[in-house]
């Protein structure tokens, strides 16, 4: 399994083009968040809902995911542990985290 990571930033990378073409809550709130930052999404192709588990599309070429940690182990996505306990203590039940294989993306943890 490769090691991919998630960084704790929700408005970067391809976090506001993925959560763009969802209707999610929490998508809604990290594109108003990028929005406010002045951050504009880019295009995204293949934008595809993934049930309960989150959105992927090809964002600036890169195949990449947005979605809960239950789609990051599915994808075989690997998310620091130091993100995973924070996301525990948080007052959410399932942080939404994005990931473009083969490089570092961003996640709203």
């Amino acid at each position: 399994m490769d090691a991919r990571t998630s960084v704790p930033t929700p408005c970067c990378g391809a976090s506001p083009t993925l959560e763009a073409g969802s209707e999610h809550p929490i998508a809604e709130a990290i594109v108003a968040f990028a929005e406010q930052a002045g951050v504009e999404p880019e295009a995204a192709d293949d934008f595809q809902i993934i049930p309960g588990l989150g959105v992927r599309a090809t964002v600036a070429g890169q195949a990449s995911l947005a979605g809960n940690a239950a789609l990051m182990e599915r994808e075989e996505l690997v998310v620091p542990a130091e993100l995973v306990a924070a996301a525990h203590s948080a007052p959410t039940r399932a942080p939404p985290s994005s990931s473009s294989p083969g490089r570092p993306q961003c996640g709203a943890w």
